[in-house]
């Protein structure tokens, strides 16, 4: 335990301060501290793993920049469509790092390779998936495709054969299997989830099983016991079967690219193994420790890992929660347990399932009951047809069973009418949940802190409540305007007193998951199910791609426009339904807060000439919205404003120095996406707004933009927001549990001078033995 929270400081003290000479003080004044209080040498460990950690979290937290050119480096996995390569070297200078490229290149083969390598894009908005964590999690730091590849120095004997097993594998189900049942088997036992489609994950996700396409805990309990069952039979020895189940364990794990749920479960079964073998008593409290702690410091970034967040989080519920649950249920049956366990995992893991899957299914209940005993038995047929023991007979009976599990999923699937999923459930409600679910579990222990500090706790959360309702009033009674990434489109958010309005909703001219993966992550995040209004600029994809997935998932009141389409390119939206706004209209939703049209309607063939132009106004501040009208059509704007919603993405067709000399923003917000093709925001552009003097924002560069307004104007640039709200909230929990148990330590030293006193006076023979007897039982 105590090893685990060194390590988990080492990474707390990287992430808020980043600074080697405040880890260096800190480690010293608690080596001082250990030295004089607790007399033990055995604990100064402790300082050397915060210090380790530390300084292993600085040396993977680094970024690369974008370039074209080669890297050498040797292909440490592959399937057909990605390879990840540890590099021995980028653009000529040696530097190891691993890079994601997609495209088939054979294992442990040494390649110079040439293309276009990117950084991937960390989370824009609050809310999104950090696709940049996530890699980086799995030490990965860049990613690209191939333009050319040269082979330099063949696989050695060992990734020879890992590449021979997994073809002679995937050979063994593409032949004897369906092509839906044979693409699954590859997943699910060759962690090769490209083989998949999207309906097929979804339907993973709807039921609540995901967890079984992560290589975890089942595939290597059932992998573990297979071979033991085995190599018992045929050794008649232990430590041989031991070392042998050990050793296919690790080169499994290196074929399947060393996922971290799998490294988890390995882990496990090496601890336990250890302490068999020395015979010391670890319970699993002390291997989920023990494992945790050697993860994150082997790789402090595996934080960052959703599989590794979930894996860890299920085996807490199954070991901390379960058996506090089991203590209220007297009669329990296999039915029961099963119940009890799948209800500790969801308990454990809802915050982080709604955090980053919208929610928790009622089927996650039948489908861990009646559907995992199936897969198990799948996953034991999968194992033994890789290995090339009768692939015909073991893949008819696959084909048979599986083809059911698909009929009984899609009974299941029937009875999805509902879905548990808490919005606006932020970051912070994640850490603040497990605070709340540890107090919980030690509730007795806590019980004795706080029963003597009720007071100060009292006071303390009191005087939180009138800051969170200090901070809310502001928030409800300031008008908030937010600029979200969404690629190379736009999308602005209004909010005030509870009431939220987009001006467009962006979108994309191709494959378009803009919505999923900035917009509606980015909405829930905040708690939004109700949009009082849409305003459409005009009718280019990326402006308004996402209205029909918006109008699917909200409640939307109003839609406004300046003009309708051309062409009915709307789904679910009747345009009947679409309201026509004029110039000189005015949209007034509070006596200080209103929209006024200044252009409207069909300004001519070029649709961006037909953007709708809109006056936000709120008391003295007035933001412009000009969707992309161009410089020949801005010059009849005059109207002095504080905030400016650049013209067509900060292109030089717009935003020309008479404009910015008819309105004198103040601020300029360009909606514009990372490495756009086309080139923005231009040069010329960012000219004329630094000849103003006026400060601008771009969200490629900074992410989401949120202007908070009251009686001022507060600026939060999303990429560049600091930790002080996390770091508070550390500093709060800390000074809180000190003054409890500084005031806790003092209350039992009072109790026991008081004893002492009271012995005192009873030995000088001073108090009748009436009192004497009332005492002690006092």
């Amino acid at each position: 335990m105590y090893i685990f929270l060194a390590v988990l400081t080492g990474i707390i003290l990287y992430f808020f301060t980043n600074s080697l000479i405040f880890i260096t003080i800190f480690s010293a004044g608690l080596i001082f501290y250990l030295i004089k209080y607790k007399r033990n040498t055995n604990y100064l460990i402790l300082p050397l793993i915060i210090i380790s950690v530390f300084l292993n979290c600085k040396s993977r937290d680094y970024s690369l920049s974008d370039f074209n050119g080669e890297i050498t480096g040797k292909v440490i996995y592959s399937n057909a469509e990605k390879s990840i390569v540890k590099t021995y070297d980028i653009k000529g200078e040696k530097f190891m790092t691993k890079v994601l490229i997609y495209g088939g290149l054979e294992r442990g083969a040494v390649y110079n390779i040439r293309g276009k390598f990117t950084e991937a894009i960390p989370a824009m908005n609050e809310g999104n998936f950090n696709s940049k964590n996530n890699l980086k999690s799995q030490g990965i730091y860049l990613y690209g495709k191939i333009e050319k590849a040269e082979k330099i120095k063949d696989a050695n004997f060992i990734d020879r054969i890992a590449t021979k097993y997994s073809e002679r594998a995937s050979n063994f189900f593409e032949k004897y299997l369906d092509d839906r049942n044979s693409n699954l088997m590859q997943s699910l036992i060759l962690a090769d989830r490209f083989r998949l489609d999207d309906l097929d994950n979804e339907r993973f996700q709807d039921l609540g099983i995901s967890h079984l396409l992560a290589v975890s805990g089942l595939h290597i309990g059932i992998l573990v016991a297979f071979l033991h069952f085995i190599f018992i039979k045929t050794t008649k020895n232990l430590k041989v079967t031991d070392l042998l189940v050990t050793l296919i364990i690790i080169f499994y794990l290196r074929i399947i690219g060393n996922p971290i749920s799998g490294i988890r479960a390995f882990l496990f079964f090496v601890i336990y193994k250890f302490g068999f073998y020395l015979r010391k008593d670890l319970d699993n409290k002390d291997v989920f420790f023990l494992s945790l702690a050697a993860i994150l410091y082997i790789n402090p970034m595996a934080i960052y890992s959703i599989s590794f967040l979930m894996s860890y989080a299920a085996i807490f519920g199954i070991i901390f929660v379960m058996p506090i649950i089991k203590s209220f249920i007297a009669n329990r049956g296999v039915v029961t347990d099963s119940l009890i366990m799948t209800l500790s995992v969801i308990i454990s893991i809802f915050p982080i399932v709604n955090y980053y899957f919208n929610g928790v299914s009622i089927l996650v209940y039948p489908a861990n009951l009646i559907i995992i005993p199936f897969y198990t038995i799948v996953i034991v047929l999968g194992f033994t047809m890789s290995f090339g023991i009768l692939p015909s007979i073991i893949g008819s009976i696959l084909n048979i069973l599986l083809n059911s599990i698909y009929g009984l999923e899609e009974i299941l699937l029937k009875f999805n009418f509902f879905n548990f999923e808490i919005k606006g459930f932020k970051l912070e409600y994640v850490f603040i949940y497990y605070i709340m679910l540890v107090m919980i579990l030690n509730r007795h222990k806590i019980y004795e802190i706080i029963r003597p500090n009720i007071k100060i706790i009292e006071i303390y959360f009191a005087f939180m409540l009138i800051m969170f309702s200090i901070g809310f009033y502001k928030d409800i009674n300031s008008l908030i305007y937010r600029q979200i990434y969404v690629g190379q489109g736009d999308a602005a958010l209004i909010s005030y007193k509870g009431r939220n309005y987009l001006i467009d909703v962006g979108g994309a001219r191709f494959d378009n998951n803009i919505f999923e993966k900035y917009l509606k992550s980015t909405l829930d995040n905040l708690g939004i199910y109700k949009i009082d209004g849409i305003f459409i600029s005009h009718y280019d994809e990326d402006h308004v791609g996402n209205l029909d997935k918006v109008y699917e998932n909200y409640e939307i009141n109003r839609i406004y426009a300046g003009h309708l389409p051309d062409v009915d390119f709307f789904n679910n939206i009747n345009i009947d339904e679409i309201n026509i706004l004029h110039e000189g209209d005015r949209l007034k939703h509070h006596e200080k807060f209103y929209f006024d049209v200044l252009k409207a309607g069909n300004n001519g063939e070029d649709e961006n000439d037909n953007s709708m132009v809109l006056m936000l106004s709120y008391g003295n501040i007035k933001i412009l919205f000009t969707g992309d009208l161009s410089k020949n059509l801005e010059k009849d704007i005059k109207e002095d404003i504080d905030i400016l919603k650049v013209s067509h993405h900060g292109s030089n067709t717009s935003t020309d120095d008479v404009f910015l000399e008819n309105t004198s923003p103040k601020y300029a917000v360009i909606s514009s996406g990372i490495n756009n093709s086309y080139g923005h925001p231009h040069r010329e552009v960012l000219e004329s707004l630094e000849k103003y003097g006026i400060i601008y924002f771009d969200t490629s560069k900074v992410g989401e933009i949120t202007f908070k307004i009251r009686d001022k104007v507060e600026i939060q640039k999303y990429l560049e927001k600091n930790k002080i709200n996390y770091l508070y909230m550390l500093l709060n929990i800390c000074i809180l549990m000190y003054i409890a148990r500084k005031n806790y330590e003092l209350q039992g030293d009072l109790q026991k001078k008081w004893q002492r006193r009271r012995l005192f006076i009873l030995w000088q023979g001073k108090i009748p033995n009436r009192k004497c007897n009332w005492i002690f039982k006092k």
